[in-house]
């Protein structure tokens, strides 16, 4: 939309309900859904506004929400509206201050019509969370509670097993039992189970899902087989706080801390054997953990290794992805402080400085790290370009302690799909498509599609954060892992389309389709686009466009 040109009121109202609603310290998380009948949903934020003198509302700051959300349980509420399948939206950031009793939030709306809309979030909604009890924050988990039941029954009435296990894994597992006490000790965790012998892991690591969670998890289970205990430093976005869970051989504890530095001080008299950094999207202050690192590093002579699962130590835009959603591929410096501060992709949003700070508050940590593990070359040749080694250059790092080391999918080989029918085109999509995943892309293929008549069809082996023609997009929901060959060839897909739009740093999906020894093509980015071009049935595109 040309900026000039001022989006017209919508008339219609809209439809919507917020299921968290969480401020702290300037920051918020919000996640919910709206949605407007027969009208399709092209941006929206969460703003922060306040009257002047002259009771004009005057905009303080907005963030970006992340819209396209699948909310299935939205749709079975209001089956006469199809938008609602994909009216589901996340988001989190920081505004230029912190709201105030007066201020007004408003979710505002664009849409493909040229229309918007505002929608004031009730006072009552938000304005306990500025100074809140402890009978209100016990009624808000309550009620908060009480919403995460209604959707689990949704799912459950509509028999999506796989959606509804993911989701209460993810809510029940997340919250913290307890405050951290200002100072671990070898008692507490001996109380917890901990094995007198065993040695103590930290990993640093979101809980957003996906690969990088995967690995982690993998990682947490072998030192727990070795006898050793594994502190995870993560954090819980729904209540803006740091958590650092403890795990033993006999239990997990889930601690909440007030700031992510109260960990130095926490661990003063743990003997930290290794420091794992897994990636740190999605934390509020991440620019701080690197210097947090090399200190319990420093204190405790633990050895440090840094993961490459993404490029957050390169950009806050951790998918390399620019303002015009675009893979960036490293601009100059003057290029990306221009980008920056009107990029709305990732968590840009929680950073308020310029790339070459961001880099500068990453450097020490990597130059400093006894291994920097990559799982593609193409990662490796993207962070040599974000620092770059040379004399005038205090960023540059030490790439002989790069290791490159490509994960394994614990696939066995001995399980194949079968295409069974060639008579019609079905492209196959694996994953929870979204927008850095190809959602765009997907939609727009369907359009084509419909447009020219076509009999093609597309499957989604997971789910699309976007809206599209459910007679040529057919989608399976979520799926677990060791499901994905009979997914595949029960969709009826004869051949197989990896449409991420970012520089994927190793991508199971695409190892798990090659293993399956099913034709597949990807665009040129990335670790997948390094196999694929190599893979006898594969085919790497030279454009999404």
């Amino acid at each position: 939309m040309p900026q000039h040109e001022a989006p017209m009121p919508v008339t219609t109202p809209a439809i919507w309900g917020l299921d968290v609603l969480q401020l702290r310290q300037g920051s918020v998380f919000a996640s919910g859904w709206l949605y407007v009948p027969a009208a399709q949903l092209t941006s929206l934020s969460l703003q922060l506004r306040s009257q002047d003198k002259n009771a004009e509302s005057q905009l303080v700051g907005q963030i970006t929400l992340v819209a396209g959300k699948n909310r299935p349980d939205v749709l079975q509420a209001h089956a006469q509206h199809p938008e609602a399948l994909n009216c589901g939206f996340v988001g989190v950031g920081t505004w230029p201050r912190q709201p105030r009793k007066g201020d007004q939030l408003v979710l505002a709306a664009r849409f493909s019509s040229m229309e918007s809309i505002s929608v004031r979030i009730p006072t009552a909604r938000w304005h306990w969370m500025l100074s809140p009890s402890p009978w209100q924050q016990r009624k808000a988990g309550l009620r908060q509670l009480l919403r995460y039941g209604r959707r689990a029954l949704m799912l459950l009435v509509s028999g999506q097993w796989a959606s509804l296990q993911e989701k209460l894994s993810r809510q029940l597992e997340e919250a913290p039992h307890e405050p951290l006490s200002p100072q671990l000790t070898s008692a507490d965790l001996l109380s917890l189970g901990a094995s007198k012998e065993g040695k103590v892991h930290l990993i640093v690591d979101h809980r957003l899902g996906g690969g990088a969670n995967h690995y982690r998890q993998e990682l947490v289970q072998h030192w727990l087989d070795q006898g050793s205990t594994v502190l995870t430093l993560t954090y819980h976005l729904a209540k803006l706080q740091p958590m650092l869970v403890v795990n033993t051989s006999q239990q997990q504890k889930r601690f909440g801390l007030e700031k992510i530095s109260d960990l130095l001080t926490a661990l003063a008299t743990i003997p930290v054997a290794s420091i794992t950094y897994n990636t740190a999207v999605s934390f509020v202050g991440a620019e701080s953990l690197p210097e947090l690192l090399i200190s319990v590093k420093q204190k405790h002579q633990a050895k440090l290794t840094v993961l490459l699962h993404d490029y957050f130590c390169i950009c806050p835009s951790h998918f390399l992805l620019d303002a015009n959603g675009q893979f960036c591929d490293i601009p100059d410096p003057s290029i990306c402080r221009q980008c920056l501060p009107v990029n709305t992709h990732g968590f840009t949003s929680l950073f308020q400085g310029d790339v070459t700070q961001w880099r500068q508050a990453w450097a020490p940590m990597l130059q400093q790290a006894d291994e920097l593990v990559a799982f593609s070359q193409s990662s490796i040749d993207l962070l040599k370009k974000a620092y770059p080694n040379g004399s005038n250059n205090s960023n540059g790092i030490n790439y002989e302690s790069i290791i490159l080391r490509p994960h394994k999918t614990g696939h066995s080989g001995k399980v194949v799909v079968n295409v069974c029918q060639t008579e019609q085109l079905v492209i196959g999509v694996v994953g929870q498509i979204g927008f850095h995943k190809g959602a765009a892309f997907i939609q727009q293929l369907a359009r084509t599609i419909e447009q020219q008549g076509s009999p093609d069809r597309i499957a989604i082996i997971g789910n699309l954060e976007a809206r599209a023609n459910s007679n040529i997009v057919r989608q399976t929901g979520t799926y677990q892992r060791h499901q994905l060959a009979s997914a595949i060839q029960s969709s009826g897909a004869n051949v197989m389309l990896f449409p991420s739009i970012w520089p994927e740093t190793f991508s199971y999906v695409t190892q798990e389709i090659i293993e399956l020894n099913l034709p597949l093509a990807c665009f040129n980015y990335g670790a997948p686009a390094e196999r694929i071009r190599e893979y006898s049935k594969g085919m790497v595109l030279i454009s999404q466009e």
